[in-house]
């Protein structure tokens, strides 16, 4: 009939028989590309999406151990044998701090979750934040509180990496305003310097600013802006706890829990390798209201 025991279950069963049974936590690997292990407190985002798997997982009964490609000698060859030889069955992919990783192992005994869009293998399941969701709703809330030119200065590397969902949404927002409102899109090379984004803001005499992290708002008072009195600001992604800038605050501590959720379930219904269906989640932010937009722009001095 084809029947094979699950050695798994022969050693729980023996140590029933037994009256022994050993009270033990499963194993999951959290894959990083960090130089250094827990680097990714550094990173506020990172750091409270890794928090939140790291206490899902313990309440599941799972101990999460990091893993980082980055590690001396570690390189993908000796990760699959550690993990198998230590019966690990699951694989959370961090956030990555550069680029996008790229699988170069056979990961069929594995069931895998990316955090974020940091694996280039779009056939493995993933919980994100829901970025295209954050730049509408900023553009809702800019046309309904009255801006007419609106500017966008986006990191070309992070908005590759989420798959143009920034720059889509805010092309579809300017092609349907009046040409003359129209303002084109600012894509800062990675490493580029801070007077480009300023010579941007200068040249399309601009209403409002949207950036992807606030601290281009500190760049602007630096120069001795007055925010919002001469040019409002909003950002996709504010820092974790702050109340006085304006945007949306991703909520990635929910995200690192919903991607231990779903790793665990792939484990429980055997769904091992590339599924033939992945799963992707999205997870929306949170408005933060500030107080760098103005609630009534058409009326402001």
């Amino acid at each position: 009939m084809g029947y094979q025991a699950n050695p798994h279950i022969q050693t729980l069963l023996s140590q029933v028989r037994r009256g022994r049974l050993q009270s033990q936590r499963a194993g999951l690997a959290l894959l990083s590309k960090y130089r250094k292990k827990e680097q990714w407190r550094q990173m506020p985002n990172n750091k409270l999406a890794i928090m939140g798997a790291f206490q899902r997982a313990n309440e599941l009964g799972y101990n999460l151990k990091e893993f980082s490609l980055s590690e001396e000698g570690m390189n993908f060859d000796r990760l699959r044998k550690i993990l198998i030889a230590r019966g690990i069955l699951g694989i959370l992919v961090a956030p990555t701090p550069d680029d996008r990783l790229e699988f170069e192992m056979d990961i069929s005994p594995f069931a895998v979750v990316c955090m974020g869009q940091s694996v280039r293998n779009r056939q493995i399941s993933m919980v994100s934040h829901y970025h295209a969701h954050s730049m509408q709703q900023i553009l809702q809330e800019l046309r309904r509180r009255g801006y007419k030119r609106v500017g966008c200065s986006l990191d070309v590397g992070i908005n590759e990496r989420i798959e143009n969902a920034w720059s889509a949404h805010y092309h579809e927002y300017q092609s349907q305003i009046a040409e003359n409102q129209r303002v084109p899109l600012h894509l800062r090379p990675t490493k580029s310097q801070p007077s480009n984004l300023l010579e941007y803001t200068a040249k399309n005499k601009l209403d409002v600013l949207i950036t992807d992290s606030d601290r281009h708002l500190h760049l602007l008072r630096s120069t001795g802006m007055r925010i919002p009195d001469q040019l409002s600001y909003v950002c996709l992604s504010t820092s974790p706890g702050a109340t006085t800038i304006s945007g949306i605050e991703q909520n990635n501590q929910l995200s690192g829990i919903r991607a231990v959720e779903l790793l665990v379930q792939s484990i429980n219904n055997g769904v091992f390798g590339s599924p033939e269906s992945p799963q992707y989640i999205y997870i929306p932010g949170k408005w933060v209201e500030g107080n760098t937009l103005f609630l009534d722009a058409s009326s402001a001095v």
